[in-house]
């Protein structure tokens, strides 16, 4: 059986830093490319998969928002043809 794990959090609020502690417990995050890796930001690296990002950054923009500005976000203001798409 199967069992998906979503690490959520705010930008910057330690999601990276919880979804490493998770892979060290022998949970597969996917392969090395899904995710976003390291950066001069974080040298050590990122551990958040690149398509989750991506499908959140897809939804807020749908509605208008980012992450960086939610306070529009309002999953009503997705049409459901748009929301079944991602």
């Amino acid at each position: 059986m199967a069992v998906q794990i979503f690490v959520l959090g705010m930008h910057r609020s330690g999601t990276s830093a919880v979804t490493r502690l998770i892979s060290l417990m022998g949970v597969t995050l996917g392969s090395p490319e899904a995710g976003i890796g390291a950066n001069a930001e974080n040298p050590k690296g990122f551990w958040e998969r690149r398509d989750v990002i991506d499908l959140n950054e897809a939804l807020l923009a749908e509605c208008g928002s980012s992450w960086h500005s939610p306070l529009s976000f309002s999953l009503e203001s997705i049409a459901s043809v748009k929301l079944a798409a991602l």
